[in-house]
């Protein structure tokens, strides 16, 4: 029983700090453009194109944004790593694609709302290339050979 509150304990304190993180990147002022968290150490790109950098719950430097995001809950690259589970070692975003550490050390990768890879964390759910391929047939022209050069036959005399 007392295992379990432990468990219980320890699983609540992961999600809140989980929850203060994104809360703190949104509290920043940070764009969706560029986010960073590694570790201990996180850093965004501000509107203004500066940077705000900060580590734990301490800020380095230029945070909060000084032109902060007008609507802080529109930060796609955070409510995705929300919805898909990531844990708080890892997360990167630019305006196109996202990449977190889950809490099993597993990746997630996704591009704008689409998922790629291991999404939600825990999924295991692998990347599906086949989706759109078309298998080429022997007489298309690119699966042909190249041609190859003909061989030199002159002979040069000095």
């Amino acid at each position: 029983m007392k295992k379990l509150v432990i468990i219980s304990l320890l699983l609540c304190l992961a999600a809140c700090q989980g929850a203060n993180v994104w809360r703190k990147v949104m509290g920043f002022g940070c764009t969706d453009e560029k986010i960073e968290i590694k570790d201990k150490i996180g850093q965004c790109k501000c509107q203004d194109g500066s940077q705000c950098i900060w580590t734990d719950d301490k800020p380095i430097m230029g945070c909060p944004c000084q032109t902060p995001v007008k609507n802080p809950q529109q930060l796609t690259c955070v409510k995705q790593a929300q919805k898909f589970g990531c844990g708080t070692t890892k997360l990167e975003c630019s305006s196109n694609f996202g990449q977190c550490t889950c809490p099993d050390n597993s990746q997630c990768v996704w591009a704008k709302d689409k998922e790629i890879m291991g999404c939600p964390c825990g999924s295991g759910k692998q990347p599906n290339f086949a989706q759109g391929a078309r298998m080429a047939s022997p007489n298309d022209p690119d699966n042909q050979p190249h041609p190859r050069r003909a061989k030199r036959t002159q002979k040069y005399e000095l």
